[in-house]
């Protein structure tokens, strides 16, 4: 989106089952995106090239921030209420 509120570009995600939630790093031109069906968060590009695909041990995460300068990433659970905190590490 663009100030006004117009697409700036639209691309087909294709690598997971379903797309819960997303955060836009612009700080790295990145992407994070959670998948509750495939458990799973991927790192992608701009262009949603997954570079890497973190598994994650339950369904239900349906929201993502990450704190980009201490390389944390906060995910909440619908389905426990909890909200889980892990360290990026690459």
């Amino acid at each position: 989106w663009n100030p006004q509120f117009n697409i700036i570009n639209s691309i087909a995600l294709n690598f997971a089952d379903d797309y819960s939630a997303i955060f836009v790093d612009t700080k790295n031109a990145l992407l994070w995106i959670v998948s509750d069906q495939s458990k799973a968060l991927y790192k992608t590009d701009y262009n949603a090239n997954v570079l890497k695909e973190y598994p994650l041990e339950r369904t239900k995460f349906e929201g993502i921030t990450i704190d980009v300068d201490n390389n944390l990433i906060y995910l909440v659970n619908d389905a426990t209420f909890e909200l889980h905190i892990y360290k990026i590490i690459d």
